[in-house]
């Protein structure tokens, strides 16, 4: 959180619960200088620009696609930028936790492939953005649209040429605590400090994977991502997302094409949504190595929700939140949420359907 890096006294605390995720702050150190009230991208909303051209492609560069949730095209535009001797500065699986880091080369890029379904600590990233500014240096920041915001209202990005920065948010549902990903990992004996690496998908299938196990070959969903695709289990503060419209604050916004009319075998293989708001970051796009595709934008905001409002939160997500506190077991929760759903996925499972 942005009041957190910014705070010239480190009042401000993050707590986390299952259901939500909040700044606090400590009375005993704050000064009430205001800072942080001043600064929130939520209190002061940044300036959004509609797109001014769409696209629906894909990486170029066919290892670059397979190895990608979507169509590839984040890490085709990250290593474009380290190509022309910049730095991307995005989310990565690291000592247990989800944080950002700087890349500098191919190696650290692809460290940055695959969705990630939960709640990141940004902390360091304004200052990898920052330092990296200050040293002249192209910067590509991928991340969350609250995260880009509070990045574009950081007070040291205006005394810095922002020219060499290129933004590209994320088209987000909403994203679920840390601690509920481990509550789901507690069932499975195992912790996010006790694995190396994590996969939450596998182009169209959605199933939690962790240090290479091998990926169901049906649809079928695993508990926390069934919880995540019902919009259940994201904090309280997604529900009212301010981010979540066709006018974004970024050059980039990243996504899937759902609304895609290009043959099944290209959909399976992924297809990015790309919505471009400046020419800087169309001139990044369109040199990156990517192939393009024209695509309805209509159809594509209709395909995308969160291009006009965000999640509404389902009635059962209370009980569903009551029965993880209680039990400590998201699969308890979604056996008496959704009984249905949950028997017909047990069903499926064991038919290996």
């Amino acid at each position: 959180m942005l009041c957190k890096a910014v705070c010239p006294r480190g009042a401000i605390l993050v707590e986390e619960g299952l259901k939500s995720c909040n700044a606090c702050i400590d009375d005993t150190k704050c000064v009430e200088c205001g800072q942080c009230g001043r600064l929130c991208p939520r209190n002061h909303l940044p300036l959004f620009r509609k797109p001014v051209e769409w696209h629906q492609g894909w990486a170029e560069d066919a290892s670059v696609r397979a190895g990608s949730a979507s169509g590839g095209v984040a890490t085709a535009l990250a290593l474009q930028t380290v190509r022309e001797g910049g730095v991307c500065v995005s989310c990565v699986f690291r000592g247990g936790r989800f944080v950002f880091e700087k890349a500098e080369t191919k190696e650290a890029v692809f460290s940055f492939r695959g969705s990630k379904y939960v709640k990141s600590d940004p902390s360091d990233a304004y200052r990898l953005v920052l330092e990296s500014l200050a040293q002249g240096r192209k910067v590509l920041f991928v991340a969350l649209p609250c995260q880009t915001a509070a990045l574009l209202a950081h007070p040291g990005l205006s005394r810095l040429d922002t020219e060499n920065l290129v933004t590209a948010d994320l088209i987000c549902h909403g994203t679920p605590s840390p601690g509920l990903l481990e509550t789901f990992l507690g069932e499975k004996k195992r912790s996010l400090a006790g694995i190396s690496g994590i996969s939450f998908r596998d182009k169209t299938r959605y199933r939690i994977r962790t240090d290479g196990e091998r990926g169901p070959k049906s649809g079928r969903k695993d508990m926390y991502m069934a919880a995540f695709m019902r919009v259940l289990s994201f904090t309280d503060n997604c529900y009212e997302c301010p981010f979540s419209r066709l006018e974004r604050a970024t050059d980039l916004t990243l996504g899937d094409s759902w609304a895609t009319e290009l043959p099944p075998g290209e959909w399976k293989r992924g297809v990015s949504l790309m919505l471009c708001q400046t020419p800087k970051g169309s001139a990044l796009l369109h040199r990156a190595g990517i192939h393009f595709e024209p695509v309805d934008l209509q159809k594509a905001i209709a395909a995308n929700e969160n291009l006009t409002r965000p999640c509404v939160a389902p009635r059962a997500r209370e009980r569903f939140f009551s029965i993880v506190a209680r039990t400590g077991s998201l699969s308890t929760a979604m056996r008496k949420t959704y009984p249905r759903f949950y028997f017909k996925n047990m069903i499926q499972s064991w038919l290996g359907i």
